[in-house]
């Protein structure tokens, strides 16, 4: 029987407040838990909080329980990272975050940078999920530097100057700002403004610029990767306004698991959060079936 996901209204949008657990003494993680069923894991966009899930939650609250963390020095509410930010650390904190809810069976879903921290995790054998879901993701570091080249350049610049991280910040988030309404304002201009919106907006400025672009950095100097990802049920979506290197990845995962991904159609890279209603459904009969 083919489900159908709610429609989500983003002016409508309620966020729900966060719920925490501590992984240990100075790792205390924030995470938003909606929905009920099968239980599915999500890994946020970079450098936002858990935010980015609220509308695929509510979509899919009837039929699926969501639980998606805001990652330590990331937008959101977790504690800062106390070990250093790389890939590997950052999967072996989300894999102890999964562990501690101690279920027999959960899905993962993997939104952008969250899809390159899934396939660390299963590099490591950290997790066993039953299925997987990789959004508009990335599959290595080599083409994400390419296309971000003058925006590394200035952030590892402005690191050699000594200038504050609040400082840098606020450049960063000025500078990808003014791009996103110059590239994408077809799509910007119908959910700026919203509470969702404003919400992640604040989210990512709440980061930790040192956590953020060590992460960034980490993913760059790591080789491609390929885990054995054959034996897992994997469902790709990318949209057809996507960003190059995250349509080349996508396109790239999806090859390498030999299956065909699904594509959107009138949508850029914020879709999932934006514009869920594109992909709840087939999202939602792919976990469920």
């Amino acid at each position: 029987m083919w489900l159908h996901a709610d429609k989500i209204d983003l002016t409508q949008l309620q966020i729900p407040e966060d719920k925490f657990v501590n992984l240990d003494k100075d790792t205390r993680i924030a995470y938003k838990n909606i929905g009920k069923g099968p239980v599915v894991f999500c890994i946020p966009p970079w450098p936002s909080g858990s935010s980015a899930f609220v509308p695929f939650a509510h979509s899919v609250r009837q039929h699926l329980n969501i639980i998606a963390l805001d990652l330590p020095g990331w937008g959101g509410y977790s504690s800062p990272m106390k070990e250093k930010p790389t890939l590997e650390n950052y999967a072996r904190l989300i894999a102890q975050f999964i562990e501690h809810f101690q279920f027999e069976e959960y899905s993962l879903l993997g939104y952008s940078f969250g899809g390159a921290m899934i396939q660390q995790m299963l590099k490591l054998d950290l997790v066993h999920p039953k299925k997987i879901v990789y959004v508009s993701t990335i599959h290595s570091g080599d083409d994400l530097e390419r296309e971000n080249i003058a925006a590394i350049k200035a952030y590892r610049l402005m690191k050699s100057l000594h200038i504050p991280g609040k400082v840098i910040k606020e450049l960063v988030a000025l500078f990808v700002g003014k791009l996103t309404r110059l590239n994408k304002d077809k799509f910007y201009k119908y959910y700026v403004g919203t509470k969702i919106h404003t919400a992640i907006v604040e989210e990512d400025l709440r980061g930790d610029i040192n956590a953020i672009f060590g992460a960034l950095f980490s993913l760059i100097e790591t080789e491609l990767l390929n885990p054995d990802q054959a034996k897992i049920d994997s469902l790709v979506v990318y949209a057809d306004s996507d960003i190059d290197f995250i349509k080349k990845g996508s396109r790239e995962i999806a090859e390498f698991l030999e299956i065909v991904p699904t594509y959107l159609e009138n949508v850029d890279h914020d879709h999932f959060t934006f514009d869920v209603n594109k992909s709840a459904d087939i999202i939602l009969n792919f976990l469920t079936s």
